[in-house]
């Protein structure tokens, strides 16, 4: 009986360990899952900002073109006047 006894801690002891193992495995997936949609918040703010960028340097050039428009009139007037 002594030997079925100790057989039995041995068993009892490894499932502990594997019900341990088990939980670890467990908190480090709900971790991973938490990185994972922290990350994936981030690549969507990192798009949205680069859809602003691009309407901004959009607005930007269109701006340019503008003030270079202004400028050639203002170069024709000044020439206009000069004559």
């Amino acid at each position: 009986m002594h030997l079925a006894g100790r057989i039995l801690n041995g068993v009892t002891d490894a499932v502990q360990t594997i019900r341990d193992m088990t939980q670890q495995i467990a908190t480090a997936a709900e971790e991973q899952t938490l990185v994972a949609e922290d990350i994936s918040r981030n690549l969507s703010q990192l798009v949205e900002i680069a859809v602003n960028n691009e309407a901004s340097v959009r607005e930007t050039e269109t701006a340019g073109r503008a003030l270079r428009e202004l400028s050639v009139s203002l170069a024709g007037l000044a020439v206009l006047r000069g004559s």
